[in-house]
C-alpha cells in the first residue's frame, strides 16, 4: 500500500518557541517541585479559565488526588460512566474506591445528573463520589453537577481530560489532560481547575507525598508534580493557543464537510468547541475500520470499549447505550497539518466503502 494516513500526528511547540523558557530553566536551576515555570503556568491557566489552577504530572494523578483530597471512606463506590477511558476507573481504584459503572445518555454519551440520581437508588452500597466525563471534549452540565453535589452531599470530580476548550470554572474540581495528543499538549501533564482553593491546597499535599509545611506526611500521597520542562512546553503552547485553536477549528470543519453524511458527529464539534480527535459514529464501525485500513487509513478506538467489559473492572452489567456507542464510535485521522491530499483521500475512501451504509443516528 503506497498511501498511508495516520490517525494522529501530535504537534507540540517547536524548539524555537521553547527556547525562552528553557533558558529560564537553565538560569533558575529549578527543575521540579512547583518551580517558577509551573507557578507561572498555574497563574496563566487560572487567568485563561477564570479560576485557580493546579499543574499536575498527568490527569490520572489529578483525578486520584482530587478523590483523595475529599478524604472519602475506603471501599466506597465511585459512580462513573462506563463509556470513558480506562484512567477514569483506574483513578478511583488508586484512591481506594470501587468503580460503580452506569449507562449514559444516547444523545451525547454522557453521564448526566439525572442518570446519576437514578443510579444512586440502585447502588448496592454507599456511593461516596461521582465522576462525570466530558466525552472527547464535549462539555457537561456544569451547573447541573454543582446542584447535584449540593442536593446529595456526594463528592463530584469531573474528568475533563480532553476538554481544555470547554472546561468551565466551578466549585467542583475538573481535571484536564496536557498529554501530547490533546488540544493543548505538553507531552505529559495536566491540571486541576476549581474555585474551591482549600480543596486545591489539600490536593497539593496529596501530589507532594502527603506532606504539610513541616515536610511530614500527614495524609496519603505520592509524587504528582509537574516538571519545569513540561511546564515550559505548556507555556509555549499557551502563547500560541489562539492560532492553534483556529487551526483545529478549520481542520474539524474540513473533516466534517469531507465526511458528510457518512457519519454522525458530536454536537458543536468544530463550531462551539474544538478538540484534537474526530470521534464519529458509523452504523458498522468494525467494517468501516477494516475498509479504511485496506485503503491505508488508520483509525483508533480511543476508549477501547466499555470499562465494565475491561478485565480489570468487569462487573457483568448490561449497559446497552454504552455498548452501542462502543460498537459504533471510531476515531478518524485528525491532526494539524492534514492537507487537501489527506482529507480528499479520507473522503474518497469513505465514499467508496460507505455509499450504501446509513450513518448511525
Amino acid at each position: 500500500m503506497s498511501f498511508s494516513l495516520p490517525v494522529m500526528r501530535p504537534l507540540l511547540p517547536t524548539r524555537r518557541a521553547l527556547a525562552p523558557y528553557l533558558r529560564r530553566i537553565d538560569h533558575n536551576r529549578w527543575y521540579s517541585n512547583m518551580g517558577p515555570l509551573a507557578q507561572e503556568l498555574a497563574l496563566r491557566l487560572g487567568h485563561h479559565h477564570g479560576a485557580p489552577a493546579l499543574p499536575l504530572a498527568n490527569a490520572t494523578v489529578g483525578l486520584t488526588a482530587a478523590l483523595l483530597a475529599h478524604d472519602l471512606p475506603p471501599g466506597g463506590r465511585c459512580l462513573m460512566p462506563s463509556w470513558s477511558f480506562a484512567a477514569t476507573a483506574q483513578a478511583a481504584r488508586m484512591a481506594g474506591l470501587t468503580p460503580f459503572f452506569c449507562d449514559v445518555a444516547p444523545e451525547h454519551g454522557q453521564l448526566t445528573p439525572q442518570l446519576a440520581e437514578q443510579s444512586l437508588a440502585t447502588a448496592a452500597g454507599p456511593v461516596v463520589a461521582v465522576m462525570p466525563v466530558c466525552p472527547f471534549g464535549h462539555p457537561v452540565d456544569w451547573l447541573g453537577w454543582q446542584d447535584f453535589r449540593r442536593r446529595h452531599s456526594v463528592a463530584v470530580i469531573i474528568d475533563a481530560a480532553a476538554a481544555f476548550d470547554t472546561v468551565q470554572a466551578s466549585e467542583i474540581p475538573a481535571v484536564v489532560s496536557l498529554h501530547a495528543t490533546k488540544a493543548l499538549g505538553a507531552g505529559e501533564g495536566g491540571y486541576a481547575l476549581c474555585r474551591d482553593e482549600e480543596l486545591l491546597r489539600r490536593m497539593v499535599r496529596v501530589i507532594n507525598f502527603g506532606m504539610d509545611e513541616s515536610r511530614q506526611s500527614v495524609t496519603l500521597g505520592g509524587n504528582g508534580k509537574l516538571s519545569e520542562y513540561h511546564a515550559a512546553v505548556a507555556l509555549a503552547g499557551l502563547d500560541h493557543w489562539p492560532q492553534r485553536r483556529r487551526r483545529l477549528a478549520t481542520l474539524l470543519g474540513r473533516l466534517r464537510r469531507a465526511v458528510g453524511d457518512f457519519a454522525h458527529w458530536p454536537a458543536g464539534l468544530g463550531d462551539a468547541y474544538v478538540t484534537s480527535t474526530a470521534c464519529v459514529g458509523f452504523a458498522d464501525s468494525w467494517a468501516m475500520e477494516q475498509a479504511l485500513r485496506d485503503h491505508g487509513i488508520e483509525t483508533r478506538r480511543w476508549w477501547s470499549g466499555p470499562l465494565h467489559r475491561h478485565p480489570a473492572f468487569a462487573d457483568g452489567q448490561q449497559l446497552p447505550i454504552t455498548e452501542h456507542l462502543a460498537a459504533t464510535t471510531l476515531g478518524l485521522p485528525c491532526w494539524i497539518g492534514m492537507g487537501r491530499t489527506e482529507i480528499t483521500a479520507l473522503a474518497q475512501a469513505l465514499a467508496h466503502v460507505n455509499h450504501d451504509r446509513p450513518a448511525t443516528r
